[in-house]
């Protein structure tokens, strides 16, 4: 099976090789809320919190304390305030009703990966961002591509279809008609998209 969400990871990680850290990251916050939809069928922050703490448990530990490791609530949090305000700084109002730890996230280009300065904790972003794109394969190999219904939702992820080609030979005044492109399913080539609802004619 063709993975679906590879052009997300593969363009959070061409944005990583860019060092175009901003895209990487927006981006990257974005992996739990469209696998969490994919897995479940319904959308919301508890399904967001769910997906982090199901793919991630203890993993990011900044102390080796029972509770001193980044959290989903925390994780989602971090994705409200970039996403919605370009900030690294947890609300916090919503710190308090989801018992966060953490007030703020600081994206670093150094070793200070999972540091913790009092109520901060410090994240290497291009870790976070290539740490996160390996935890997704690892849930679509293991749990997305056993699921008949996932891969269906998957397939409802938007795509981006490549230009349309025209002869350089045809007539300027000749009718050009329109082929939608999409991706082969199974073997990831592209064909008309009117043929067949997800495989090319080799594949079929």
């Amino acid at each position: 099976m063709a993975s679906q969400l590879q052009p997300l990871l593969h363009s959070i990680r061409a944005a990583v090789n860019d060092k175009n850290w901003h895209s990487a990251l927006a981006l990257t916050l974005t992996l739990p809320d469209i696998c969490a939809r994919i897995e479940t069928g319904q959308k919301g922050k508890r399904r967001y919190i769910k997906w982090w703490t199901d793919n991630f448990g203890h993993s990011h530990a900044y102390g080796s304390g029972p509770s001193e490791h980044v959290k989903g609530e925390e994780v989602y949090l971090l994705r409200c305030a970039y996403l919605h305000e370009g900030s690294d700084s947890l609300d916090a109002a919503d710190r308090q009703k989801l018992n966060a730890l953490i007030e703020k996230f600081k994206f670093v280009i150094s070793n200070d990966h999972l540091k913790k300065q009092r109520t901060t904790v410090l994240l290497n972003v291009q870790t976070f961002c290539l740490d996160m794109c390996s935890r997704v394969e690892g849930w679509e190999k293991n749990v997305l591509s056993k699921d008949p219904n996932m891969q269906n939702r998957a397939d409802e992820l938007s795509k981006i279809y490549l230009p349309l080609r025209i002869s350089p030979t045809a007539e300027t005044s000749a009718a050009v008609t329109v082929r939608l492109m999409r991706k082969c399913t199974k073997c990831g080539k592209t064909f008309p998209q009117e043929e067949h609802e997800s495989l090319c004619s080799d594949c079929r």
